[in-house]
């Protein structure tokens, strides 16, 4: 139900233009989450903009400069209808495409490179199922998740076309430091609105929203529950990852093995993926990715010089590499993300229930994937943006659908 609903969304988006009303929704934060909250709000007429820091798509988006290789996402399956039904919408817009390899080439890697297990011979339930929360699992359920796998040809583009389909508004701004509570509404950035979304990825902002409801709030139960929030969001944790592209030669013609692989047993890397395996990415070379552990990351205090990053990173890629003949020519590009994956969420406080908190007397809603934990990060900011924009909508226009 909720899958044909979106088709029908989606498709009606298509059809919308600038609105002509001012905004009656801010939506702070303009990565996977905030876009699809956008875009779920405008297709229902209900006017809305979008703050970010810039036009990439935040963490989905990877690289503001758009050129290959993909430092963002480097994949993301679909456990559930809707966001199942979400991919089949932007494949059809040649946003994004599966991941069309041989399903061999896809495994595990031992401590020693040699040791490539493909990921059928793995036995299910031999790997943490939530990776997000702890290194050394099965990286975004990689090895045990359901479903295919899906990428995006170039990542940057992606939270741009989808807000461009609902024809949102983006205000680039800094760094969206406080949301004011005003009289029935809200003030972003010296502008009113009936409506705000906090999409981003920072605990502090959604923090400080809802402790401006609680102080408006009289009855002692909503106070103690509002702080109980708060405090649920202040003990969100994000770990940090640092992500490299190293282009690599194999020597001899001995061709690797494979096209992706995660790591468990490293203490430096997650996961490997060569890039022309992706969709679209057939023009890549022989660049691979590679995605540090948090671990590795979190002794490398703000952002480390990129050509030391890249090359510790991109040295213990071709360590596990090069038992296969290869051999490092560069390491083209790395990126340090401080909070890659949410090591906590609010599931405790939504009890499980809920992707997206919405505090509709208030018409404040926060989404994220640090809402409910998910194996994959990227469907759960997907289907919290969703949910965000469903249910604001509601209330602003009287639980109509």
């Amino acid at each position: 139900m909720r899958a044909a609903m979106l088709r029908t969304l989606l498709q009606r988006s298509t059809r919308v233009r600038q609105l002509a009303t001012d905004a009656r929704v801010a939506v702070v934060g303009g990565g996977l989450s905030g876009s699809l909250c956008a875009l779920s709000l405008a297709a229902r007429g209900v006017p809305c903009c979008v703050y970010d820091q810039g036009a990439s798509g935040g963490r989905f988006g990877g690289s503001a400069q758009r050129e290959r290789p993909e430092l963002g996402t480097q994949f993301f399956r679909a456990s559930s209808d809707r966001f199942r039904s979400l991919l089949g919408e932007l494949e059809k817009r040649n946003l994004v495409g599966r991941w069309r390899v041989a399903p061999e080439r896809f495994g595990l890697l031992g401590s020693h490179g040699g040791g490539f297990l493909p990921r059928e011979a793995v036995p299910r339930g031999t790997m943490p199922a939530l990776a997000t929360m702890r290194d050394g699992g099965d990286f975004c359920g990689f090895i045990e998740g359901d479903g295919d796998l899906w990428s995006a040809p170039d990542n940057a583009v992606v939270c741009e076309a989808i807000r461009e389909m609902g024809g949102v508004e983006l205000k680039p701004s800094g760094r969206v430091e406080a949301i004011e509570r005003v009289e029935d509404g809200w003030r972003v950035e010296g502008k009113e609105f009936e409506a705000v979304v906090v999409a981003s990825h920072g605990p502090s902002l959604a923090a400080t929203a809802v402790a401006a409801a609680a102080a408006e709030t009289a009855d002692p139960a909503v106070v103690a529950r509002l702080t109980g929030l708060v405090e649920a969001i202040a003990r969100v944790r994000e770990s940090r990852c640092a992500v490299v592209s190293a282009v690599v030669e194999v020597e001899g013609g001995e061709a690797i093995p494979f096209d992706a692989v995660t790591t468990p047993s490293s203490s430096v890397l997650q996961f490997l993926a060569r890039e022309a395996s992706k969709p679209g990415r057939a023009d890549a070379g022989n660049a691979w990715t590679v995605v540090s552990t948090s671990s590795f990351a979190d002794k490398r205090p703000g952002n480390d010089a990129v050509a030391s990053l890249g090359l510790l990173l991109a040295d213990e890629a071709l360590r596990l590499l090069c038992p296969h003949g290869a051999k490092l020519t560069s390491a083209v590009g790395a990126k340090m993300w401080r909070a890659a994956f949410s090591a906590e969420t609010l599931e405790g406080w939504s009890r499980g229930a809920e992707h997206a908190v919405v505090l509709e007397p208030y018409r404040l809603a926060i989404c994220g994937d640090f809402v409910r934990a998910a194996a994959c990060p990227v469907e759960a900011a997907a289907l919290s943006g969703l949910e965000a924009g469903d249910r604001v909508a509601a209330v602003l226009l009287g639980g109509a659908n």
